[in-house]
C-alpha cells in the first residue's frame, strides 16, 4: 500500500518510477541489464521483475 501511494505521488509530479524487485534480482542478475532498454523506450513498466520468485525451501525432513 505505502509503496504504491509513493510511486502514485512520483507519478503525479512527472516521474516513471519503476518498483524493483531485489529477491527477484538476485535469481535472475542480467534481468537488470534488460530493464534499461525497455525503459528507454518508453515501455509501461510498474515492478520488475513483474513477478518475484519465489523462494525455494527446503522439504520438511
Amino acid at each position: 500500500m505505502r509503496d504504491q501511494r509513493q510511486l502514485a505521488q512520483l507519478n503525479d509530479m512527472g516521474w516513471r518510477a519503476v518498483l524493483v524487485w531485489e529477491c527477484g534480482l538476485r535469481h535472475m542478475p542480467a534481468a537488470l541489464h534488460e530493464i534499461v532498454p525497455l525503459i528507454e523506450h518508453g515501455a509501461d513498466i510498474e515492478e520488475w521483475p513483474s513477478r518475484p520468485p519465489r523462494e525455494r525451501r527446503a522439504p520438511p525432513q
